[in-house]
């Protein structure tokens, strides 16, 4: 018998890691495999997988797009006068490739030009690795960044981070920066 003073005979645990004999093979395999081949083999899986409803299964195929069999026939014909020409393709509005953005850091003189295809996730992104708040002062769609930071790289602090204070109100010298670069570009 056992050494131990509990009992461990039809305890759960030490049927859990018996071996099933006939999934037994000489790989080194921990017993509880051997137990779910067992329970996985024994399982009746028409009790447990539902059978495709007609419904269910008219909604797959709309939603493939693919006629229900035995609907062609049943469907009425359309006249060939009833149906509609075709419709020219509606214009696309593309979307702007980027934004130059103008993000500022509490608490500091601060400023980033940078440019995102979407300066409020990009906002959220910066905003992870910073103690201090940032807030997103100005964007525009289109791309200026490198004009800007070419621009202003007398007040590079490091990296895309500028102060722009000795300038008056950052917004409007990157605005009237932009506008400079629009008038050179043209």
């Amino acid at each position: 018998m056992h050494d131990h003073p509990i009992s461990h005979e039809g305890h759960a645990l030490t049927r859990h890691l018996e071996v099933v004999p006939e999934f037994e093979d000489d790989l080194d395999r921990p017993a509880w495999w051997h137990k779910e081949q067992w329970i996985w083999a024994r399982t009746d899986w028409s009790k447990i997988r539902k059978p495709m409803t007609e419904e269910t299964r008219r909604r797959a195929y709309a939603r493939e797009g693919i006629p229900y069999p035995g609907d062609e026939q049943s469907a009425p014909e359309q006249p060939a006068a009833a149906i509609a020409p075709p419709q020219p393709p509606k214009p696309k509005v593309a979307a702007p490739k980027a934004y130059t953005y103008l993000i500022a850091a509490d608490g500091t003189h601060l400023v980033k030009i940078g440019i995102a295809k979407d300066p409020i996730r990009r906002l959220k992104e910066l905003q992870t690795g910073q103690p201090m708040e940032l807030h997103l002062l100005w964007s525009v769609a289109e791309n200026y960044e490198n004009d800007l930071h070419v621009h202003f790289a007398a007040y590079r602090v490091r990296g895309e981070w500028f102060d722009l204070t000795p300038l008056g109100d950052p917004i409007d010298a990157v605005k009237a920066a932009v506008g400079e670069i629009e008038v050179s570009r043209s």
